[in-house]
């Protein structure tokens, strides 16, 4: 309920719980915020799935995801590894050279995806979950990339 105060009007926070109130009434409100245990948030999530089957899969969701380490260094040095290959094909073109002799673009290696021990290839974590168990089953399997050496 707003009675027409705002910080500028002279509010003064709670001490205990940040909240904001009239001069004339924060004392009254320290006394009893002061009494108060803190209580937890509610959450109407949790509460509304209680019992049923989406259960297991709130819980899931509430549990935080692992902080993967930054791997910005190898990104950028193969973004300019991909720019100084490109700028060498614009080069031979404007020479008037022949773009096929060039040797192949630098391959770029991504630390996030996951190799499949069965066809060798590599893949983003959620396709990789789905790959695995279905490459592991397939019998003509297709050889693997060639390995360029570096």
């Amino acid at each position: 309920m707003d009675m027409g105060y705002s910080p500028a009007d002279g509010l003064v926070p709670c001490h205990n719980c940040g909240r904001n109130f009239a001069p004339d009434r924060v004392g009254k409100h320290m006394q009893v915020c002061t009494k108060q245990k803190h209580r937890r948030q509610f959450d109407s999530r949790k509460k509304r799935v209680l019992g049923t089957d989406a259960e297991k899969y709130v819980r899931m969701a509430d549990r935080p995801e692992p902080k993967r380490p930054s791997n910005w260094r190898q990104k950028h040095a193969d973004f300019i590894n991909a720019i100084r290959y490109a700028k060498g094909i614009s080069k031979v073109e404007a020479a008037g050279g022949d773009i096929s002799r060039l040797p192949p673009p630098p391959r770029s290696s991504n630390p996030d995806y996951i190799q499949c021990p069965h066809c060798t290839r590599r893949y983003a974590p959620q396709v990789a979950e789905r790959h695995i168990p279905k490459c592991a089953n397939i019998v003509n399997k297709p050889k693997p990339p060639p390995q360029y050496r570096r």
